[in-house]
C-alpha cells in the first residue's frame, strides 16, 4: 500500500476509507477525510456517466476535491468537467465501452 493520499498526493498516516460516489476505496490523509474530499478523476468519471454535471444529483453540489495543489468545490469541479470534458469522456468510452 502506498503512503501517499489518493486524493491530494500528501504523504503520511493514510486510511482506507470507501468512496461516497463509486465503488472504489482510497487511501486518504486526515485532511482529505475531513472534507470528505473525493478524487478528480473519480468524480470527472461519475459525472459522465450522468452526462455531465447538469444532470447529476443534486448532492454533487456537497462534493469537494483537491486540484491543482487545492481543496475545490462544486463550481471548480464542474468548470474542470467543462475544461476537460473532450478527454474525460474519452476515458470514460475506453474505461466502459473499449473505445474512445
Amino acid at each position: 500500500m502506498s503512503d501517499a493520499c489518493d486524493i491530494c498526493q500528501q504523504r503520511g498516516e493514510i486510511n482506507l476509507v470507501a468512496s461516497g460516489i463509486a465503488p472504489i476505496t482510497y487511501g486518504k490523509c486526515g485532511d482529505c477525510m475531513e472534507r470528505g474530499a473525493e478524487n478528480i478523476g473519480v468524480i470527472s468519471i461519475w459525472l459522465a456517466s450522468y452526462g455531465g454535471p447538469q444532470n447529476a444529483p443534486e448532492y454533487c453540489e456537497q462534493l469537494s476535491s483537491f486540484l491543482a495543489s487545492e481543496y475545490v468545490d462544486w463550481h471548480d469541479i464542474r468548470e474542470h468537467y467543462r475544461q476537460n470534458e473532450e478527454e474525460i469522456l474519452s476515458s470514460f468510452n475506453a474505461e466502459f465501452f473499449g473505445n474512445d
